[in-house]
């Protein structure tokens, strides 16, 4: 997993490598055979025509130029010098009378006055006879008449090189380019507040490992929305349902209470009767409240602790037995068709308690005693499930049910990855209980 990780934190740097690796190659490539083409080219054009003579002439008459603009004598050596410099490529020699007085790679004139004599003129040096301001002499010039074409063409070569270089640098990167305008796209949408419009996956770097932890704080934010707006309808509905619900024993409890304060009773067996009734209003009322404020715990209950995977056996064997002996204790026989397998699983015991519990009230309020309960167990291949099965009380003997313990059992379920499902008829009624098989 770690190696994975760290392959996935890599995976742009690496591919920005590779990338710059192919692109050095692919325009190192270009640029030395562009360099050796256009070298030979170059070369060939230079052997096969005049362009060094009519250069090097070029620079012969701007000499003459500035020698007889400025009076320039032959002694003149420092203005002779700056115009050597000024020009970069060109070498000079001046000979008088055959004689070297001037050499521009020894501008001081100390080794050519050592060597005061006359010198014969090679044939294939050109001279051109110039005008000084105090004699007449021939001027020498040698240049690198073809090393600024030559610079100028690699200068061109490294830089379509780069251009090439740059190109596919850009090309390579323009997917991630165009991902990461998508992902800002879709934070925007989300910043919008619509969750439900996922963030796009690609690849597996850390590009596409930032875009997955957006897709799941996307989930986890929307999860924790939806929910509120659950708890927030669960509540509205409670409320409206609890308000009627406890405003009939409430009135019928009141009614009570007057009649006693006003006496208006017959004999104390009738009074008896009334404070019976007032008994009995008052704790279905602390019942719909309990149920009413455990019905708001779970919801607000976002997540709970299970332990850790146990046999069935050890988990809801005593709590059957318990369940089956306070049933009896009631008056109620059980029938009981429960059985043990080694199967394993994962639940929250406070949970199973309180559903137990939540059964066996609606089953003591809701039952008829004079029937069989029925408990069994079903075993499928991912759940077990425990069944009760109970005759209702006849329609004289019927109370009132508010539905929310039934609420309360489900939302447990659920939160215990687990469900519960009711079925009723006329006389039966089923409410069974499935639990996950932990492998």
């Amino acid at each position: 997993m770690d190696k994975k990780r760290k392959l996935q934190k890599s995976g742009l740097r690496r591919k920005l490598v590779r990338i710059m690796v192919i692109a050095f190659l692919i325009s190192g490539g270009l640029y030395y055979f562009l360099h050796k083409g256009v070298e030979a080219k170059l070369n060939n054009y230079f052997e096969t025509s005049d362009y060094v003579e009519k250069t090097e002439s070029k620079y012969a008459q701007k000499f003459q130029d500035y020698v007889q603009k400025n009076h320039i004598s032959t002694t003149d050596t420092d203005k002779i010098t700056k115009w050597v410099r000024d020009q970069d490529i060109v070498h000079i020699s001046i000979y008088k009378d055959s004689v070297l007085i001037y050499d521009s790679y020894y501008p001081n004139n100390d080794i050519i006055a050592e060597n005061d004599v006359e010198t014969e003129y090679f044939g294939w040096q050109a001279y051109y006879p110039m005008k000084f301001a105090d004699a007449q002499a021939d001027v020498f010039l040698d240049g690198f008449y073809d090393y600024r074409v030559f610079n100028y063409a690699m200068i061109a070569e490294i830089l379509l090189s780069c251009l090439v270089f740059i190109g596919i640098v850009m090309a390579g990167i323009k997917r991630t380019i165009d991902y990461i305008g998508i992902l800002e796209q879709e934070v925007e949408i989300l910043e919008g507040g619509q969750l439900d419009c996922p963030i796009t996956l690609k690849g597996n770097d850390e590009l596409s490992a930032l875009a997955r932890g957006l897709d799941e704080m996307r989930k986890s934010f929307k999860l924790r929305v939806d929910r509120d707006e659950k708890l927030t309808k669960a509540n509205k509905d409670l409320v409206t349902e609890m308000s009627h619900d406890l405003r009939t024993p409430l009135t019928t409890l009141l009614l009570y209470t007057q009649i006693l304060k006003s006496k208006k009773y017959h004999g104390a067996d009738q009074m008896e009767d009334y404070i019976d009734k007032i008994d009995q209003k008052a704790n279905q009322i602390k019942s719909l409240s309990d149920n009413m404020f455990e019905f708001f715990l779970i919801l607000r209950e976002e997540e709970i602790e299970l332990m850790d995977p146990q046999s069935f056996k050890d988990i809801f064997y005593d709590i059957m037995s318990e369940l089956v002996l306070s049933l009896q204790k009631r008056g109620f026989r059980v029938n009981q068709n429960i059985e043990f397998r080694e199967v394993k699983v994962e639940v929250s015991v406070d949970y199973v308690l309180r559903v137990m519990n939540n059964i066996v009230s609606n089953i003591i309020k809701y039952a008829d005693s004079n029937e069989d309960i029925v408990i069994s167990t079903i075993y499928g291949e991912e759940q077990v499930s425990i069944l009760f099965v109970n005759h209702k009380l006849k329609k004289s003997e019927k109370v009132e049910s508010t539905g929310i313990g039934i609420r309360n059992i489900k939302g447990m379920m659920d939160k215990m990855e687990g469900s519960c499902q009711v079925e009723e008829t006329q006389e039966l009624y089923r409410i069974k209980l499935e639990f996950k098989i932990v492998v």
